[in-house]
């Protein structure tokens, strides 16, 4: 027997146990993943948005708007397609921040809660092991999990307070689920998504923050945002300046569409959630598209003039004509689009 002739022997009992997994360079092209796209400007912080087959983490404080953004994304992830698990690990989703996102669907075809109850207080390793036989089972999924701090390994809900016995802790755990899921998830098609909160570092040295929960999931990450500052807007005009929301900074330290890092703002109306056209035209206005001078902001959609006092009432008015704020979305993400290919080259 020639060498190619036992090497293609070789090779047919390796596929007739393992399956096709031999290829040669035309079945190596890149197939083309799903962008989700989410908020505007994080989107193009991003590089667009949010690729199918990664493994994500979104990280800040409490209060910062964490769990409003990836609410969102659970929303735009439904609208292509993909039904969603939460894992409410720390039993605090509320059904009123839901009703405030837009386009997110709880019907139970698109949509499922998993968590803890009074008889089944659920374990890390029960989290995981639900996670795994989701993402082997289903395909073009989305995971969310609020919150990686808020994990408990058995070991540590059996022991005592004061107990000193460890035995990896949460960490290892993570770091095993990630090494058993990381491939899983992009041969799939689906998104893991991990949620975490900071804390002070007091060290001293690198970031003023940390993240609580270990580094296992976001070293698997291919994208990593954590929401650096807040602050509240108040609304423009009126006489006790009420606050209407809230303007959250989320840098961008790893992204699967972009190889630098940057950042980008997420804002939140109360009441509303994610505030669409805030975004809008508020980058509008920084880009040049809507022509500010002083109070009034001028611009010119299929002819007509258009001329608005104040960005609330252009925000306002931009919600009560879609057609004006497709127009803008469109041209900023051509405007990001062109900048991208331009820095790549």
């Amino acid at each position: 027997m020639s060498k190619k002739a036992e090497l293609l022997n070789i090779q047919n009992l390796i596929v007739k146990e393992y399956g096709e997994i031999f290829f040669d360079i035309d079945k190596l092209r890149e197939e083309k993943l799903q962008i989700i796209p989410v908020s505007l400007g994080l989107d193009i912080a991003l590089g667009g948005g949010w690729e199918e087959g990664n493994i994500g983490t979104v990280a800040g404080l409490s209060g910062s708007g964490k769990t409003t953004y990836c609410l969102t994304l659970a929303a735009a992830a439904q609208k292509c397609g993909k039904k969603v698990y939460w894992f409410d690990a720390e039993n605090r989703l509320k059904l009123s921040l839901l009703k405030t996102i837009d386009g997110l669907s709880t019907e139970k075809d698109k949509w499922e809660v998993v968590k803890s109850t009074k008889d089944k207080l659920l374990t890390a390793e029960d989290i995981f092991n639900i996670m795994i036989s989701l993402l082997e089972k289903e395909e073009n999924i989305l995971i969310i999990l609020d919150s990686i701090a808020a994990l408990c390994p058995e070991n540590l809900r059996d022991q005592k307070i004061g107990d000193s016995r460890q035995m990896g802790g949460p960490a290892k755990i993570t770091y095993d689920l990630m090494r058993k899921v990381s491939q899983i998830v992009r041969l799939k098609r689906s998104l893991l998504v991990g949620i975490t909160h900071v804390q002070a570092n007091l060290s001293g040295y690198g970031s003023p923050h940390k993240d609580v929960g270990g580094n296992a999931w976001q070293y698997f990450s291919s994208y990593k945002l954590m929401c650096t500052k807040t602050s509240e807007v108040p609304s423009a005009g009126t006489a006790d300046e009420k606050k209407t929301g809230r303007e959250s900074i989320f840098k961008i330290t790893k992204s699967a569409l972009s190889a630098g890092t940057g950042s980008g703002m997420f804002p939140i109306r109360y009441g509303r959630g994610y505030d669409k056209y805030g975004d809008i035209a508020k980058l509008a206005i920084d880009l040049a598209m809507i022509d500010a001078k002083g109070a009034w902001l001028n611009y010119t959609f299929e002819g007509e003039e258009v001329k608005i006092q104040g960005v609330e009432k252009l925000i306002k008015h931009l919600s009560k004509t879609p057609k004006h704020a497709e127009y803008f979305e469109s041209k900023i993400r051509e405007l990001a689009l062109a900048a991208e290919s331009t820095d790549d080259e």
